[in-house]
């Protein structure tokens, strides 16, 4: 089987310590072992004795029968003297910034090229934005142009309507060889054909001095007849 000469993790939560242990090259790192040879406690200073604690003599007879150190445990053991000092690998990837850098790299990039660009870009969205402004502007007056088309229209529309209401509820009475406006009717009262009217008349109750009356714009004749008295008219029957 082939051996290794590595190191087995033991110690608490953040405080690491780390055996070094002669175990078959299949096992897991914190798994069994064949024999531990040493301890090496990376929270001690680099000066301290107690930093590595190695049985060279068990790691010399391990090493004559073909056991292979780790990365980690042949700079110890080449630190100690035991084995020549391995060669200082080259690791490119280690050299690289980490994913977080890179991004924040990316990013100032893209802002420098942002500031670097040509100074036309601006003149342009300046001339764009201001087309729009100007658009925006049509728009509007077109759209108070139609409200103030349909105002006036409904205005027009609700003259007529007030005239021919008027014209057509007004009571007229014959004197002089002329129709006098002295009333005007009001609106349906009741189901029993009686209506409201009000009087034009200097004293109200006159306008019942007179037998009979002509109303809207045919001077249609017609006799009225007081029913009820009320705060603003009266209440007639014809």
């Amino acid at each position: 089987m082939a051996l290794k000469i590595r190191l087995s993790r033991a110690g608490s939560k953040k405080r690491p310590v780390y055996r070094v242990v002669v175990a078959d090259s299949r096992s897991p790192r914190d798994g069994r072992f064949i024999e531990k040879v040493g301890l090496f406690n990376p929270l001690l200073n680099k000066d301290s004795k107690d930093r590595v604690q190695l049985d060279q003599d068990n790691i010399k007879e391990w090493l004559s029968k073909g056991a292979k150190p780790t990365d980690k445990v042949a700079k110890i053991l080449g630190a100690a003297g035991l084995i020549p000092m391995p060669a200082q690998g080259n690791n490119p990837k280690k050299a690289q910034p980490k994913k977080k850098a890179q991004e924040r790299l990316a990013a100032a990039q893209e802002a420098s090229a942002a500031e670097e660009a040509p100074a036309e870009e601006a003149p342009a969205e300046e001339e764009a934005q201001q087309q729009k402004k100007l658009q925006q502007q049509k728009q509007l007056q077109q759209k108070k142009l139609q409200q103030k088309k349909l105002q006036q229209k409904r205005q027009k529309q609700w003259k007529t309507k007030q005239e021919t209401r008027t014209n057509n509820c007004l009571i007229h009475q014959y004197i002089m060889s002329k129709f006098i406006v002295v009333g005007e009717v009001r609106g349906v009262h009741g189901l029993k054909g009686f209506f409201k009217i009000t009087s034009f008349t200097e004293n109200p109750d006159n306008i019942f001095k007179f037998k009979s009356f002509n109303i809207g714009k045919n001077y249609r004749s017609i006799n009225l007849k007081k029913i009820k008295v009320l705060p603003n008219g009266y209440i007639v029957s014809c």
